[in-house]
């Protein structure tokens, strides 16, 4: 029997966390009974391709030199037979009943993409957690955007919008999400789909470097459209910065503490006002002050590239 899901699972170095992620997903595939895994290994050099090996049983595993996550994608995507695609990390836990549930959500809604955002462990520290509550919501609906570490799309509306970009090397689940938008398509969130993540940053380094990796993607990832709302942010960030020297200069204080804060604390209050969740607002904010320190790298980065 063919499978109708296709689950595509993209790998590389992640041998830390891939065994329980792969167990994970074999079991609910098990329990779905007509479904495959395509595994995805993408040069490793930890041992993650010789544990993606040991799924051979009941995982096709395939192959890949890909420069992007993208084209890793698009590659399995191109291999697997289901007419729906389950595109997961490989740090990503699901429970069994996932797949019974994708298929749930995608036959009751007019949704041909389907999801719900990933939270980190129970055990996760205060900076995993804190950045979870404050950026997510938890309801379901439509919605613009869903992370393409646990996504489920039709093979129709997949094709139809050539995949993802493979000439992102960052933000490329923002700009599939947004050719699905733009080209008709319906996404749904619903948290009936949610997954645990398991290789969140733990830290506040580790924050930072993570956002400064996304931030390299910033203005490719707005396109030829008006710059997303981050970007912008970012930019006027960066002036009321500029600023805080000036007013730091002459002595003004309480304007520089003003100005230093404003950005961050709007995004806080926004975030709040669109469903985010106050945990520990003090910590919340702090993140949101590394958030832009670390876009400002990445942006600076990305323009020195180009």
């Amino acid at each position: 029997m063919n499978p109708r899901v296709s689950i595509i699972v993209p790998i590389k170095n992640k041998v830390t966390f891939l065994s329980r992620a792969l167990t994970s997903v074999s079991l609910a595939c098990a329990e779905h009974g007509a479904a495959e895994i395509v595994l995805i290994e993408n040069g490793s050099t930890d041992g993650s391709r010789e544990l993606a090996q040991s799924f051979e049983g009941t995982a096709s595993v395939l192959y890949s030199s890909a420069s992007t996550i993208s084209a890793v994608r698009n590659a399995g995507a191109r291999h697997a037979q289901g007419d729906l695609l389950v595109f997961l990390d490989s740090d990503i836990v699901v429970p069994t009943n996932y797949l019974a549930m994708v298929e749930v959500v995608i036959g009751s809604t007019p949704a041909d993409a389907v999801g719900y955002p990933v939270r980190p462990p129970d055990d996760g520290t205060w900076v995993e957690w804190q950045w979870y509550l404050l950026n997510v919501a938890e309801r379901s609906g439509v919605t613009h955007f869903i992370n393409s570490g646990s996504i489920a799309v039709t093979r129709q509306a997949f094709e139809r919008i050539s995949g993802f970009p493979e000439d992102f090397e960052t933000g490329e689940d923002y700009e599939f999400c947004r050719r699905l938008v733009s080209t008709g398509y319906q996404i749904h969130r619903d948290e009936r789909l949610s997954v645990v993540h398991l290789d969140n940053p733990k830290t506040i380094a580790a924050f930072f470097r993570k956002e400064v990796w996304y931030g390299l993607g910033m203005l490719k990832a707005s396109g030829e459209k008006a710059m997303n709302r981050p970007t912008l942010m970012t930019l006027a960030h960066i002036l009321l910065l500029l600023i805080c020297i000036a007013s730091a200069l002459v002595n003004r204080f309480l304007l520089t503490f003003i100005l230093l804060n404003a950005v961050p604390v709007a995004t806080l209050v926004y975030r709040l006002r669109i469903g985010g969740r106050v945990g520990n607002g003090l910590q919340q904010l702090l993140l949101l002050h590394v958030f832009y320190c670390a876009r400002i790298v990445g942006l600076v980065r990305g323009l020195r590239r180009r």
